[in-house]
């Protein structure tokens, strides 16, 4: 997915396509997808991901997990990642839902 084919309004479906590639052998495709998730998280609204926890933890697994990446350029856009804005919302977000009291607690 290049920069031209970044939908004007991203949704999780979009970012979860971008995911898999994250771990893939070639490292140019590790960057290219870091770099279109990056794109994606500047381009959406801050709150997409909101609703969407299981994509929105595996987004900040595969960027973390990108910062221990063996390709130097991989650890260099992963650090840019994580000092972004949105990134920095994201986290925050997931904190926030991880941390809220649930409801429903289930039978043990």
């Amino acid at each position: 997915m290049s920069s031209s084919q970044i939908p004007s309004n991203p949704t999780s479906n979009t970012v979860a396509a971008l995911l898999p590639k994250l771990h893939d052998n070639d490292p140019d495709y590790r960057f290219m997808s870091l770099n279109d998730l990056y794109a994606v998280l500047n381009v959406g609204r801050p709150d997409f991901l909101y609703n969407d926890y299981n994509t929105a933890a595996r987004t900040v697994d595969g960027v973390l997990k990108t910062l221990d990446d063996q390709n130097g350029e991989v650890q260099n856009l992963a650090i840019k990642w994580c000092a972004n804005e949105p990134t920095r919302t994201l986290i925050i977000m997931l904190i926030n839902l991880k941390s809220r009291p649930t409801r429903y607690q289930a039978p043990q």
